[in-house]
């Protein structure tokens, strides 16, 4: 029986891998709805998401973005460092949850009215099957809506790995890292998500068919040669030192031999702060090594999983303090001859400042990626 599929999405990568599912298990009949969730979105992403959206032919597209503007974030704001320190701390965590909760319950009505109105109030409550991410804002609204819908998810980053064990309701879990996620599951004793491969899409139209919408990569062939790959992280947003920029630089160096006869391409991230830019742009030219910065909005925001296939063949290193994407590039990419390299502890010295939370968030990530992703990518 034809069924109505919404896929909800906030990020290039998801959209690539939701479009490849989407493409090859569409059933004659069926509707597919696309649905971008309602967050804060810069143009030039949700430009590339509703192109890459092409790789599929949805029915319908659904766009309930916030637009930002496009400019880097800057550090936090002295209320927001207050606010994420207290948040956890004894009396005002239970304030802060109560407070959160009561917003949660009022934007969820808000959300779910939005919905409504929309072409999803015409759909009827069968024979729906909803693809979320997990903790995505609408995701709460969408399963009221359709309470009888089947569940299933699927992933934008290594965090979602864990995030989905926060969701109430079981489902189906589409990731990249099936095979290691469910022996992680096992070691917890959760396995209420069945993890399924997604990856497998990803070779037969993420790489190829998706450069023939973006153009504007032919400018990536003007860089000839090696190259060094630098992933940047916005951790000034969650209270790192600049000066950590620095240190980390000089150890990766040192796992470059012949840094020298290399072009060190960085890609920033689309949050990260300029200060934290200048002084790694300013660490490697003062010691004479070539660099370009990739932050062009047009190229920079371009999922890097699909920007990649243009400069394997000469990429040697992708290095990051740690990115989803020094995993998800050699297991996408495994034809690939480049090093991953990835310096988890190198942040150690220069988190005074950062809240426990998001430390606590970080090991977690480590012990998850330790278990899931083995062999993919060398810590240094």
């Amino acid at each position: 029986m034809p069924k109505h599929r919404l896929f909800l999405t906030t990020s290039p990568l998801n959209t690539v891998l939701v479009s490849g599912y989407a493409k090859h298990t569409k059933q004659s009949g069926d509707r597919d709805i696309l649905i971008l969730d309602r967050l804060q979105q810069k143009s030039s992403i949700v430009n590339q998401i509703k192109k890459l959206s092409r790789l599929h032919q949805f029915d319908k597209l659904l766009d309930f973005t916030l637009p930002v503007e496009e400019v880097a974030t800057t550090k936090p704001s002295a209320v927001k460092r207050l606010t994420r320190f207290f948040k956890k701390r004894p009396v005002f965590k239970q304030f802060y949850d109560f407070l959160f909760y009561l917003r949660m319950r009022r934007d969820n009505t808000l959300y779910k009215n939005q919905l409504l109105a929309s072409e999803l109030g015409k759909v009827k409550n069968e024979n729906v099957e909803l693809y979320l991410q997990p903790l995505l804002r609408f995701n709460p609204s969408l399963k009221e809506i359709f309470p009888d819908a089947e569940i299933h998810y699927f992933e934008h980053g290594i965090g979602d790995y864990l995030d989905i064990l926060t969701e109430k309701s079981g489902g189906v879990f589409h990731c990249v890292f099936e095979e290691g996620y469910k022996t992680y599951l096992d070691m917890l004793g959760k396995r209420k998500i069945e993890p399924v491969q997604s990856g497998q899409y990803f070779s037969q139209i993420g790489a190829s068919q998706t450069l023939q919408h973006f153009p504007e990569l032919d400018q990536l062939t003007k860089y000839k040669g090696e190259l060094v790959l630098l992933l940047t992280q916005p951790l000034e947003d969650l209270g790192v030192d600049t000066a950590f920029w620095p240190s980390f630089l000089e150890k990766a160096l040192h796992q470059i031999e012949k840094p020298e006869s290399k072009l060190f391409l960085i890609k920033v991230h689309q949050r990260q702060n300029k200060d934290s830019v200048k002084v790694m742009l300013d660490y490697l030219q003062n010691k004479g090594f070539r660099v370009e910065l990739l932050t062009d909005p047009s190229i920079n925001n371009i999922c890097l999983e699909v920007m990649f296939a243009l400069i394997k063949e000469q990429t040697t290193h992708v290095i990051t303090p740690y990115s989803s994407a020094i995993f998800y590039l050699p297991r996408l990419y495994p034809e690939a001859k480049t090093s991953f390299l990835y310096s988890y502890d190198s942040i150690k010295g220069f988190d005074a400042l950062t809240p426990i939370q998001y430390k606590k968030r970080w090991a977690l990530l480590k012990q998850l990626s330790d278990s899931i992703c083995v062999g993919l990518a060398r810590e240094f």
